[in-house]
């Protein structure tokens, strides 16, 4: 559902954020 999509997003930019750090 939406829900799961967006915590799978949001994941993703941390990931990113943290790969950045």
């Amino acid at each position: 559902g939406p829900a799961t999509n967006e915590r799978i997003l949001m994941t993703s930019l941390t990931n990113k954020d943290m790969m950045t750090l």
